[in-house]
C-alpha cells in the first residue's frame, strides 16, 4: 500500500465557487463534469498504484488527509481559500466515490496556487492521517 496517491485533474471551467451565479441546471451539468473527471483521474491514478485488486481494496481506511495544488490557467485569478476549498467540493465527491470512501473521511489538509506552472490542473495528494 502506498504512503500516499497524487491524483492529477484537468481544471475544468467554470469553478464552482459561492460567487459564481449560475442557472441550476448549468451548476448541475458542471458539477456532473467536474465530478466524473476527478472519478476517472483517481481510478487512472490507482491503477498506475498498481494495486493488484482492484477495484475491491481500498487503499485508505480511516481519516484521509487531502492535499491540493492548483495550477491555474493563464490569466486566472486566484481564489481566497474558502471559495477554493468550496469549488474543489465536486471533485472530492469523485474521489470518494472512485476510492469507495464517504467523502467526510476526507481532512482539510493545505490548498496551494502554483502560478509558476499555468498547466490547468488540480492536484489531490491523499495520504493515510493517523
Amino acid at each position: 500500500m502506498a504512503e500516499s496517491l497524487c491524483v492529477p485533474v484537468p481544471l475544468c471551467l467554470p469553478l464552482l465557487t459561492p460567487n459564481l451565479r449560475l442557472h441550476w441546471a448549468a451548476r448541475a451539468r458542471a458539477t456532473q463534469i467536474q465530478r466524473g473527471m476527478a472519478y476517472l483521474c483517481a481510478k487512472l491514478a490507482l491503477n498506475a498504484a498498481t494495486w493488484p485488486d482492484l477495484p475491491y481494496s481500498v487503499p485508505f481506511a480511516g481519516r484521509v488527509r487531502l492535499d491540493v495544488t492548483v495550477y491555474p490557467l493563464p490569466r486566472m485569478k486566484t481564489h481566497d481559500d474558502d471559495n477554493a476549498w468550496i469549488a474543489c467540493k465536486a471533485y472530492r465527491d469523485g474521489l470518494a466515490d472512485a476510492l469507495g470512501l464517504d467523502d467526510k473521511q476526507f481532512r482539510q489538509g493545505t490548498l496551494t496556487w502554483d502560478k509558476r506552472n499555468r498547466s490547468g490542473e488540480i492536484v489531490f495528494t491523499l495520504s493515510q492521517e493517523d
